[in-house]
């Protein structure tokens, strides 16, 4: 949990106040894990959703800023990658692999922020819809 709130701080502005790290102080520290409708919310599951959706969005946000969100959603995936079975592993490697893909290419049109912060945002919410679907292995 100490982990996800440091990366939480690393990024934008947007995503802190996206209702994110106040969900912290309402959070079921016994069962984090489990799915958002069991808990009231008050998992991590619901936190990575209001991430996913602050990192989707450029407007309002500087482009060193979206860079940020973009950064923290790569640390998500790291955190959390090996802790699902092989079929989620795959699935978020693959989303990684066009991330990947996306930033490097040398098309403007293909690694503009706004497509890049799409595509981060897949990353994180695949992870929050793996946790509520309770697939995440503590």
């Amino acid at each position: 949990m100490n982990a996800v709130v440091t990366i939480i701080k690393g990024m934008s502005q947007k995503v802190q106040d996206n209702d994110t790290l106040s969900q912290f102080r309402h959070m079921d520290y016994k069962h984090p894990y489990m799915t958002d409708g069991s808990r009231g919310g008050r998992c991590l599951s619901a936190v990575l959703y209001n991430i996913q959706r602050a990192v989707d969005s450029t407007d309002g946000k500087t482009p060193a800023e979206s860079q940020a969100d973009i950064q923290g959603s790569i640390k998500l995936y790291q955190l959390f990658k090996d802790r699902f079975n092989s079929d989620d592993k795959q699935r978020l490697i693959s989303y990684y692999d066009n991330l990947d893909d996306i930033m490097h290419s040398k098309d403007p049109d293909v690694n503009s922020l706004a497509n890049v912060s799409e595509k981060a945002s897949f990353i994180v919410v695949d992870i929050s819809n793996d946790m509520d679907a309770g697939d995440l292995q503590q």
